[in-house]
């Protein structure tokens, strides 16, 4: 038996080593007995990435405040834009309408009205030319999307009223220029629930 290795009690054990070549054996033991207890690999941990806020977009008939309407389109609310009746958005134009415009200044009055539950007349500012880039926008002629919210006036009792969203409406015709009248063909049909405050003309 190798002086280094003594036997005793039934086991084995580890003589006082003498030389470097026992250093060397011990080193190799204590190696092998460490490499018995080292524990499991783990994977390394990674940083949870904080959950993107979740954006829901508008809802066909759903009323929405006109402080609420940002928000679907991942926007800020902010008087100066979103209190006309036009927002560019990123990727496309939001319609913000009024149809009983009563307390208007004038010049503001816009000829808004339901030609039938499926068809929507618009008009647009007095700024706003067909060869603009929200009047290509409007037209289909450049890339972007139109979303129509409407409510029938400013006011639901002593309160603002909110804005019925119509979806996304698809251009028919247009004439004039600064204002634009435009013909929309809504997405779907005007629920019957809303014909009356609406002013939507019976078949």
């Amino acid at each position: 038996m190798t002086p280094l290795v003594r036997a005793g009690d039934g086991a084995l054990a580890l003589a006082r080593p003498v030389s470097p070549p026992g250093k060397v054996l011990i080193e190799e033991i204590v190696d092998w007995r460490l490499d018995g207890f080292a524990p499991a690999e783990t994977a390394p941990a990674v940083a949870a990435e904080p959950a993107a806020p979740f954006i829901a977009g508008p809802r066909l008939w759903h009323e929405y405040m006109r402080e609420e309407i940002p928000p679907l389109f991942d926007a800020a609310f902010s008087p100066g834009n979103w209190n006309s009746g036009i927002v560019k958005i990123e990727g496309g134009l939001v319609l913000l309408t009024t149809l009983k415009k009563g307390g208007l200044a004038q010049g503001n009055h816009y000829e808004d009205h339901f030609l039938s539950a499926d068809r929507f007349q618009w008009q647009s500012q007095t700024s706003t030319r067909k060869d603009s880039a929200r009047g290509r926008i409007l037209s289909g002629q450049a890339e972007g999307t139109v979303h129509l919210f409407v409510r029938a006036s400013r006011l639901r009792g002593t309160t603002a009223a909110p804005f019925l969203y119509l979806g996304v409406p698809r251009f028919r015709s247009w004439e004039g220029e600064r204002p634009i009248t435009i013909e929309w063909d809504l997405q779907a049909p005007v629920p019957a629930e809303f014909h009356k405050v609406l002013g939507v003309p019976a078949l």
